[in-house]
């Protein structure tokens, strides 16, 4: 929109297709995931689909820290043996998350609200679930049979994590 401006283009900004920062209100698409109520950790149906029937962002930028209970995603942390055969993939959350009442910060417990219980839920089990969906898929494929982890239990905020 900068080069549209600047060569006075007419344009408008679409914000409501992504989200990312759980602190913003109006220029992200948080309101559709703030209808979803507390109900934001369900798994997509068997053709990968989230929420079928009811308008979501397409794009999560998963730029941020989210945080709820002792779950938490940041993107540096993850490490590259992930994709190895023999290593565990993201930990199952619960479906509940979103009912969170705190988030646990490298061993500092903090209240949070229950708007921000449900965003940070929303996006941790998106992440989780769709990058489980990809491991699997990728290790079914290049791994040899019988060396496949499938254990479902890696949570990058875990100082047990780091292989």
């Amino acid at each position: 929109s900068m080069a549209a401006a600047h060569e006075q283009i007419p344009h408008f900004t679409m914000c409501h297709y992504m989200i990312s920062n759980t602190h913003v209100d109006k220029e992200e698409g948080w309101p559709w995931i703030d209808s979803l109520g507390s109900d934001v950790c369900q798994p997509p149906d068997s053709n990968g689909i989230y929420y079928a029937g009811k308008p979501l962002p397409i794009f999560l930028h998963y730029c941020q820290f989210f945080r709820a209970a002792t779950a938490g995603f940041q993107k540096r942390r993850i490490r590259k043996p992930i994709f190895d055969c023999d290593k565990p993939i993201m930990m199952e959350l619960p479906l509940d998350l979103g009912k969170a009442k705190y988030k646990n910060r490298d061993g500092e417990v903090l209240k949070i609200s229950k708007l921000q219980a449900r965003r940070n839920a929303f996006a941790l089990c998106t992440i989780h679930n769709s990058l489980n969906a990809m491991l699997k898929y990728y290790k079914e494929r290049m791994c040899p049979p019988g060396t496949i982890n499938l254990n479902m239990s890696v949570n990058v905020v875990s100082r047990d994590y780091w292989f």
